[in-house]
């Protein structure tokens, strides 16, 4: 980066810190799911303890009836077949007959022992019974207590997300709030040009004294790079009202364009007059109304090199293509100073990184690793990126992982994996680098 107009002077950088800014949302939880939870397993618990109760009562009932049954059924049969064995018997007297009291009497001992066996296998069936019931309880119980977990760790979650999304703008937007030159992200060296030759000046004439102020400063580069960001930065900073003046297409252009310039330019000095504010007009694409074979090439320098001790307004300019200018640019009251806003290097891109990303780290992040992944993509595509859409990275990085998210890995892996495509060909490159070369020169 080259400024013309200034000699060689090294600066003390400035670096930009952001706002770390979490909240506690979790006033916000929603509990109904564990409520849904709990009455479920207070339901199913009641449904085991009725079913225990009435299959061990129906057990052991049955138990019994069936024993009665079988010694029952078994006493009969053994009636039936002595009688027939012994029709005789009959008619003695069948009760009676010592004849049978021994083989009765076995028959019942036998029911008896039966009676007492089924007895004993319906409590262990019953027992058993209960123990599967019960560790069937247990198993509902841990269940639902995963599940209430589960619901827990959901709802947790949930919060951390909508607090990610809900802060995540508010993050975005804290970068772009700061003021003035704080705003903008790396460029120490054309930030502090800018300071010495307009805005410590500025800040002289507003304190009483009568420097000399440029009336004209010239900002050149691909689109995208900061040359309109500074300008806004630079009248925040000094606190001068900025007129943004159009260039339209058409052949009134150029008449309409100076009109609005000499109308913009009292205006200042009435303001001036009245408030002692310095206006700062802004001319986007200048090339467009003071181009190759402009008409108004001539009047518009005349203005230009009197502007600011007459109407204490100072143009700023911006343009893709300085070497089409119709004005004198041998002249060193036309553009005194004479800007490039260069595609980031890596310095520049680890500091507009730092800004817009610091305030949503959650650990300390390794800018330098970051801006290789980004020169990798260069690589790849043949493409380079400008400063306005690394911008757009770290916003699209904090809105997609959330605040809580921005780590080193998790930043490497969304830009392995987003399918991002940096916004200047090869085209757009290699004519800012003629420009330059034709502009500034070889440094």
């Amino acid at each position: 980066m080259k400024v013309l107009g200034i000699s060689n002077i090294n600066f003390k950088g400035i670096k930009v810190l952001g706002n770390n800014r979490q909240e506690n949302n979790s006033a916000n939880a929603k509990i109904s799911p564990q409520r849904v939870a709990l009455e479920e397993m207070q339901k199913a618990y009641q449904e085991l303890s009725d079913t225990y109760d009435s299959i061990t009562i129906r057990t052991y009932e049955q138990l019994k009836d069936d024993i009665e049954k079988e010694a029952t059924a078994k006493a009969k049969k053994a009636e039936q077949q002595i009688r027939c064995e012994h029709p005789y018997l009959s008619k003695i007297g069948f009760v009676r007959n010592g004849y049978l009291a021994k083989p009765l009497s076995e028959i019942q001992h036998e029911a008896t022992r039966k009676k007492e066996e089924a007895s004993r296998k319906g409590d262990i069936k019953t027992c058993d019974l209960k123990d599967e019931l019960l560790i069937k309880m247990a198993e509902t119980q841990n269940e639902y207590i995963r599940k209430i977990d589960e619901l827990d760790r959901a709802i947790v979650k949930n919060i951390l997300e909508q607090a990610s999304k809900k802060y995540s703008a508010e993050i975005i937007q804290s970068a772009r709030s700061a003021k003035g030159f704080s705003r903008v992200a790396g460029y120490d060296y054309e930030k502090q040009v800018l300071n010495d030759v307009f805005i410590n000046k500025v800040r002289d004439e507003q304190s009483g004294k009568s420097p000399d102020i440029f009336g004209s400063i010239l900002f050149f580069g691909p689109y995208g790079n900061g040359k309109t960001y500074i300008t806004k930065s630079i009248a925040t900073e000094t606190g001068c009202k900025l007129v943004p003046i159009k260039t339209r297409s058409g052949e009134t252009r150029y008449e309409r364009f100076m009109n609005e310039l000499k109308k913009q330019a009292e205006e200042s000095e009435n303001r001036f007059k009245q408030t002692g504010q310095r206006t700062v007009i802004f001319v986007d694409e200048i090339d467009k109304v003071i181009g190759k074979n402009s008409p108004i090439g001539k009047e518009f320098e005349e203005f230009i090199k009197t502007c600011s001790k007459k109407y204490h307004c100072s143009v700023f300019a911006s343009t893709n293509s300085p070497s089409i200018l119709s004005v004198d640019m041998n002249n060193p009251e036309i553009f005194p100073i004479r800007m490039s806003i260069d595609i980031p290097d890596d310095e520049n891109m680890e500091k507009v990184l730092e800004h817009y990303l610091k305030a949503a780290q959650n650990e300390p992040l390794d800018y330098s690793e970051i801006t290789k992944e980004l020169r990798k993509i260069e690589n790849n595509t043949g493409l380079r990126f400008n400063n306005a859409q690394i911008v757009n990275i770290c916003n699209e990085m904090i809105t997609q992982l959330g605040y809580l998210n921005i780590k080193q890995q998790a930043i490497i892996d969304y830009l392995k994996n987003a399918g991002i495509t940096p916004v200047l060909d090869e085209e757009s490159v290699e004519y800012f680098n003629q420009e330059y070369k034709k502009f500034i020169g070889e440094e």
